[in-house]
């Protein structure tokens, strides 16, 4: 009689679990880093491996008002996010993926056609 009035008092204590938030996808605040897009994409086009730090050391010189080193996370967002976009292009310009030839017909081998890398 103990245990099972134990259990019943156990379960009636903890909180009850809410289900997680689906994430709509739509931005609650504007871009900060909206003005200064194409010259970004310029610094990046010109030095593709530079780092979201020294972007954002690039844009606090540039514009101290706009810009804080809490921005930080969304910089890094933004630059993942035009990485894969340029990425995705470069992949549709050339037709191929990680070494390999898109457009096998039907008939053919399904083993994959080894092609030379992009440079």
């Amino acid at each position: 009689m103990f245990l099972g009035d134990l259990q019943t008092l156990w379960q009636s204590s903890q909180p009850r679990r809410r289900k997680p938030r689906t994430r709509t996808g739509k931005r609650t605040r504007p871009d900060p880093f909206e003005a200064d897009v194409a010259q970004n994409e310029g610094w990046l086009q010109t030095k593709p491996l530079l780092r979201s730090r020294e972007l954002m050391e690039r844009l606090v010189a540039h514009n101290p008002q706009r810009y804080r080193d809490r921005q930080m996370r969304s910089l890094q967002r933004r630059l993942c996010v035009y990485r894969l976009q340029r990425i995705e292009l470069e992949m549709a310009e050339t037709g191929r993926v990680q070494g390999y030839a898109f457009g096998q017909e039907a008939g053919e081998s399904t083993a994959a056609i080894p092609v030379e890398p992009v440079r």
